[in-house]
């Protein structure tokens, strides 16, 4: 028999090293675990997988995952629908306002029906055709539309306007008076006509000096038509505002209303209603009715005469008195009653 080498001698002193180290580690990190009290054991493969799974970026389908949405978020809704708000209440209840401040929140859009009335005969198919071109628009997220919608035909032909565009989600969101039973409006149209006063020339339709002010409004309450089934189906969701609440509260419960039908897609509610964005919304808002206001107070007089007083242009422009005209028959000697 051959003598081993030394070389031979060492190698195997070695091998068996090893093969003595591999047990006596997997005894100590056994003891180790069976000695810890903070949770489970897990088997040392696990670990091993989960510091190769944290050590390199996700992937999903061979591509980069560039980060993960908080669960906090709401992904209910498909983002790639139109949110569409049908704002509903009287002149005076506050809707204007809050549909600035929900437009600036939500990044969105919004028709008013005011911005068309110069238009005369053809304001009304203008307001449609602007509510069918937006609705078509897939780069406009959320779209608001602005009007009395008191009556259910005004109501049909703003959602059929809709129904030509992307698929969405309508919301009708109405402007309401916690004193008012159902079907009386009677408390909204004391407190309109409060506010119409109050906000005097800054309106485009409605001014404070109108005399009929007051009947205009009854008349509007008074021809009310409550909601459908069929209307209702073509809903997503409906919303009543207490039109008792300062702007920022009613804006605040519109966006909690919608997170709660999960309608508010990738926005997150905690993130609208925080103090510096609802505060830039509403100063955003009373800065365009302050605009309104004094550019009606500008072109309300057209120049300053010889004794200054002021003309209004309104009184000016006054339609004339239509004429009553007078007719008069004369009868001869020679005529006959028949």
């Amino acid at each position: 028999r051959k003598s081993k080498t030394e070389a031979e001698v060492a190698a195997e002193s070695t091998a068996g090293e090893r093969a003595d180290a591999v047990p006596q580690a997997v005894t100590g990190a056994a003891q180790a675990d069976e000695a810890s009290e903070d949770g489970p054991i897990f088997p040392l493969t696990t670990v091993v997988l989960a510091a190769v799974r944290f050590a390199r970026p996700l992937t999903v389908s061979g591509r980069r995952m560039r980060h993960v949405v908080p669960e906090d978020k709401n992904l209910a809704r498909d983002v790639r629908r139109q949110l569409r708000l049908v704002v509903a209440g009287l002149m005076g209840s506050g809707k204007s306002t809050l549909c600035r401040m929900l437009a600036n929140l939500l990044g969105g859009h919004w028709v008013n029906q005011d911005e068309f009335s110069h238009k005369g005969k053809a304001a009304k198919r203008a307001f449609l055709e602007e509510i069918e071109r937006e609705s078509r628009d897939r780069r406009i997220p959320v779209l608001i539309v602005d009007k009395i919608n008191t009556l259910r035909q005004h109501r049909r032909e703003i959602l059929d306007a809709m129904d030509h565009g992307v698929s969405g989600d309508t919301v009708f969101v109405q402007m309401s008076h916690p004193n008012d039973a159902p079907g009386h409006l009677d408390s909204m149209v004391k407190l309109c006509i409060e506010r119409i006063q109050g906000r005097g020339e800054g309106h485009r339709t409605l001014l404070a000096s109108n005399p009929k002010v007051r009947s205009i409004l009854k008349m509007t309450a008074g021809g009310a038509e409550p909601m459908q089934p069929d209307e209702l189906q073509r809903l997503s969701a409906c919303i009543a505002v207490d039109v008792t609440q300062p702007p920022v509260q009613a804006a605040m419960q519109v966006l909690a209303d919608l997170d709660a039908h999960h309608l508010l897609g990738r926005l997150c509610l905690h993130d609208l209603v925080t103090h510096d964005r609802l505060s830039e919304a509403l100063e955003v808002a009373q800065g365009a009715e302050r605009q309104l206001a004094s550019s009606a107070g500008h072109t309300s007089s057209h120049g300053v005469g010889k004794t200054g007083a002021n003309v209004a242009v309104h009184a000016v422009s006054r339609k004339p008195a239509t004429p009553v005209w007078y007719w008069t028959l004369d009868f001869d000697s020679e005529a006959v009653a028949t």
